[in-house]
């Protein structure tokens, strides 16, 4: 996303970088503000959902390695799935 040349003296002076913003962008929750703006923000609770939800991810990702799932990318249909080893 662009960010004006406002937005990019902010963010040094407060802190941030691309990575912040593109994290609260992704993952953060809209709220309309005045002049048809939308705020994203990433507050305590919504926080603590995202990390349960990478733990779990994490988990899965875990359980994943070493596997395989074969693909007919034609039919876009799963041909079959395999662990590697």
């Amino acid at each position: 996303m662009h960010l004006t040349n406002h937005a990019r003296t902010r963010t040094q002076q407060r802190g941030f970088n691309k990575k912040h913003v593109d994290l609260i962008l992704n993952y953060g929750s809209p709220r309309i503000k005045p002049g048809n703006a939308i705020e994203y923000y990433i507050g305590r609770k919504e926080k603590n959902r995202l990390i349960e939800q990478m733990r779990q991810k994490i988990k899965l990702l875990e359980s994943c390695a070493d596997k395989a799932v074969l693909v007919d990318s034609a039919a876009d249909t799963v041909i079959t799935t395999y662990n590697l080893y």
